[in-house]
């Protein structure tokens, strides 16, 4: 009833495409699928543990500032390889894996082929407006499929001048140059990319540098009066649930399942997308059922170190469960979409409500610890 669809304003009042936003719906049903969801229930384990679930969506949205910009530069190397250089710093979402998929699927070559530049120096690397994770893929994306198009023109081009054909008449693929009319006669990369030359004929084209760039330009500052704006390219959806164990004598509970159905435009990469997505959960669930900065009243700091600042242990993990839906967003690279901080957004929500449906309480704070709940349900019965 709730969810967002297409004709539907943003909070900043910017019309909703299934482009721009996804698809909750979607999400919302797939997720029902895969957690046999029946509506709230409340199942009894034994006479002190019942079993519920919790559900919770999210959405979120890049903020980057208008005019934001994003390169790349390929350079090739004498055995064919190629080297990636963008401004794009890794933080664990991934985005340099994903940036060689796009490319290695562009240019139809062996992703073990590409060499990307993970060393950074302003000096040196294309301007990438932020060090962030979310919108990697879409920035840098557009940055690296232009600077793909340009190899792709060079060695084309190339490639025509040696087979006698216009450059529309030349292929690329397997670190392969050849006409479409006859793949079984190619030249491999390592003997085009610095220039093709032949025994005893005259040198062919140059070395194949190619440079792409992207800037956003449909985005604007929010009005101060009105809040209405286009502060970001793009929406990410998505559905999670959460499973508890919980004993009704001591409060105390056992997080069983925690699921993530999430509109990631278009699937890149699925065992890396889903080791992000699965790394937000775990973070979710820690923030939400334990960790706490808890001062005492003269303002110091009770929680200084992992003895006291409480984390979620390997043993206490319950198992993840992460399906994708795909809506393309039709601006960016292959048409996917930001996923990297998403996985964290629902979870504390999804596990408060299971623990609502436990204790029949409204539980609306963090963390969600036993002590807490037990405060609650006291101050339920006092009144």
């Amino acid at each position: 009833m709730n969810a967002i669809k297409p004709g539907n304003l943003s909070p900043t009042q910017v019309i909703s495409t299934l482009s721009n936003t996804g698809n909750i719906t979607s999400c919302l049903q797939k997720l029902k699928e895969v957690i046999n969801w029946k509506g709230p229930q409340i199942k009894k384990i034994d006479n002190e543990v019942i079993r519920t679930t919790g559900i919770a969506c999210l959405w979120k949205q890049a903020v980057p500032p208008p005019g934001s910009v994003s390169g790349a530069i390929i350079t090739f190397n004498s055995d064919g390889s190629l080297n990636l250089n963008t401004g794009n710093v890794e933080m664990g979402s991934g985005g340099q894996t994903m940036l060689a998929h796009m490319l290695a699927d562009k240019l139809k070559m062996d992703i073990k082929k590409i060499h990307v530049n993970f060393t950074k120096d302003t000096r040196f690397n294309p301007e990438h407006y932020k060090t962030v994770a979310s919108i990697t893929n879409y920035m840098a994306g557009n940055a690296v499929m232009k600077a793909a198009d340009e190899v792709l023109s060079q060695l084309k081009e190339m490639g025509s001048e040696i087979f006698s054909c216009s450059p529309e008449d030349i292929d690329v693929a397997e670190s392969k140059v050849f006409r479409k009319d006859n793949p079984q006669s190619f030249i491999d990369f390592k003997d085009i990319v610095l220039g093709y030359k032949p025994e005893n004929e005259k040198v062919i084209g140059q070395p194949v540098i190619a440079k792409g760039t992207f800037i956003l330009k449909q985005l604007s500052l929010l009005d101060p009066n009105t809040g209405k704006g286009k502060s970001g390219p793009s929406w990410t959806v998505g559905a999670q649930a959460v499973e508890i164990e919980f004993n009704i004598k001591d409060y105390t509970y056992r997080i069983v399942n925690a699921t993530t159905v999430m509109d990631v435009g278009k699937i890149v990469n699925p065992d890396g997308m889903k080791g992000i997505i699965y790394g937000g959960m775990a973070m979710g669930l820690s923030m939400a059922s334990r960790e706490v900065y808890d001062y005492n009243q003269e303002g110091r700091l009770k929680t200084p170190n992992l003895r006291t600042y409480k984390l979620l242990h390997i043993g206490q993990e319950p198992l993840y469960h992460v399906e994708f839906i795909e809506t393309p967003q039709l601006d960016s690279p292959y048409g996917s979409r930001s996923i990297s901080e998403h996985g964290i957004i629902g979870i504390p929500a999804a596990l408060s409500n299971a623990l609502s449906l436990a204790t029949n309480i409204n539980i609306n704070e963090l963390p969600l610890t036993p002590e807490y709940l037990w405060r609650q349900m006291e101050a339920k019965h006092d009144s």
